[in-house]
């Protein structure tokens, strides 16, 4: 059943095109095909039903910090089954359909998370070769941590953890004052604002804030003369009659007994 599978992968790597081929598996029950742009895509009989084949993307895999092979663990792996008894043509024509559209993009994320994973692994594989060229300074057997008589540092992405140990009192103190003018950093440098060191720069405080009488100036009440208006009331006993005198006049006594 392996032979007809690579012959079945190999038939269909011919009829997807040319820049797709054929490539066998480490062991014989699987194979790949693999595009040219990189996308691997893994076939192998179903265990449970042999009469169908599995193809799916591939692993991606990658090297972390500490030198150790990963897999690509994004959303699930794109996958399809398909019968082993149809032609290579359908069997291809399934593949650029229901498989190839998914695939791509899930390589696509693949191969940006396996940049950064590689990147990442290349940054502290560079600092854990700089820490060996220090006097009696070793890898650990789980390569994760490099060892010296005194020290061990534990190198990450972007940083590391260091120990010392059976330290003098000098060497702790040197030590410490060492890491402080390293961790010390200046105060930023700002560029310098024009500012108001007073509120009244004139001069005109309030007497709030400078406790200065105010000075009294001299305004005298001079309204301006104003014409005469009729009264806005119709005061007349009888409408349409005289308009009474609205001038004050002063009654005698007599008048008024």
């Amino acid at each position: 059943m392996e032979t007809d599978l690579q012959q079945i992968i190999k038939a269909v790597a011919s009829a997807m095109g040319d820049c797709w081929r054929f490539e066998p598996g480490r062991y014989d029950h699987f194979c790949h095909l693999v595009d040219g742009g990189g996308l691997t895509l893994w076939a192998r009989t179903d265990p449970s039903k042999p009469s169908r084949l599995i193809i799916r993307c591939d692993n991606v895999q990658a090297l972390d910090t500490n030198g150790h092979t990963v897999h690509y663990a994004g959303d699930g792996v794109p996958s399809i089954t398909v019968a082993a008894s149809r032609n290579p043509a359908s069997i291809t024509a399934d593949i650029r359909s229901r498989l190839l559209p998914a695939a791509t993009a899930w390589y696509t994320e693949a191969m940006l998370w396996k940049k950064r994973t590689d990147g990442r692994a290349a940054v502290v594989a560079s600092f854990r070769g700089q820490l060996l060229t220090l006097a009696g300074a070793r890898s650990g057997h789980d390569q994760q941590k490099i060892y010296a008589t005194g020290w061990e540092c534990e190198p990450f992405a972007d940083r590391a953890n260091i120990t010392f140990r059976n330290l003098t009192h000098g060497q702790t103190l040197a030590l410490l004052r060492a890491y402080t003018q390293i961790t010390e950093q200046p105060m930023p440098d700002h560029p310098k604002h024009a500012t108001q060191d007073h509120m009244f720069p004139s001069g005109d405080d309030l007497p709030l804030f400078s406790e200065t009488p105010v000075k009294a100036t001299a305004r005298p009440f001079s309204p301006a003369p104003v014409a005469p208006q009729p009264s806005l009331l119709d005061l007349r006993p009888q409408f349409g009659g005289q308009e009474p005198q609205y001038q004050p006049t002063q009654e005698t006594p007599e008048e008024l007994n």
